[in-house]
């Protein structure tokens, strides 16, 4: 239980540091629109992973009937997938949010107008299946998420595809 919590905890510093690292501000929304959404999260991260099921009752209530952007459903439907995936153990729920995210970031147009994101939501969708033994099919996904070009991404950002493949490498040991 404690290495899994550690593993979380260091995939939430990554997540933070990923999104915080990239300096190109057309591939960012401007930070007053995650501002809400990065705030409700952190707030969830008190409740510990004893009370992850209702960290998502905190995020569905707090967020009932408010019209949210698409960068911000991808970041909210990425860390309800990490919650049902990490700490509730439901891999079908994790990988339904993850493809929910990928499905509103992946068109042609999101994809250009938020890479950073179509990116996140490749990373959520590649962790679901790892999570559920698909590593072929994790892997994909994760490579997805690196082949963006650099003109959309800081080159910071690439770190994300380094920390997954390093990372999983070290649990299939």
């Amino acid at each position: 239980m404690l290495r899994l919590f550690s593993s979380s905890l260091i995939t939430a510093i990554f997540l933070i540091v990923l999104l915080s690292c990239n300096t190109n501000k057309s591939a960012t929304p401007d930070s007053g629109n995650l501002s809400f959404i990065d705030s409700l999260l952190h707030q969830t991260q008190k409740f510990g992973p004893e009370s992850a099921a209702q960290a998502i009752v905190y995020i569905d209530s707090a967020l009932a009937g408010k019209n949210l952007t698409l960068d911000q459903k991808v970041a909210i439907y990425g860390h309800k997938s990490m919650v049902y995936s990490q700490f509730l153990h439901d891999n079908v729920k994790a990988e339904l949010y993850a493809d929910s995210a990928l499905y509103l970031a992946g068109s042609d147009e999101a994809r250009e107008k938020y890479p950073a994101q179509y990116e996140l939501a490749n990373y959520n969708k590649g962790d679901a299946l790892f999570k559920e033994g698909k590593y072929s099919d994790a892997y994909t996904f994760y490579y997805k998420a690196r082949l963006l070009p650099e003109t959309y991404l800081s080159g910071c950002t690439k770190s994300g595809y380094s920390y997954r493949i390093g990372d999983r490498k070290s649990t299939r040991l």
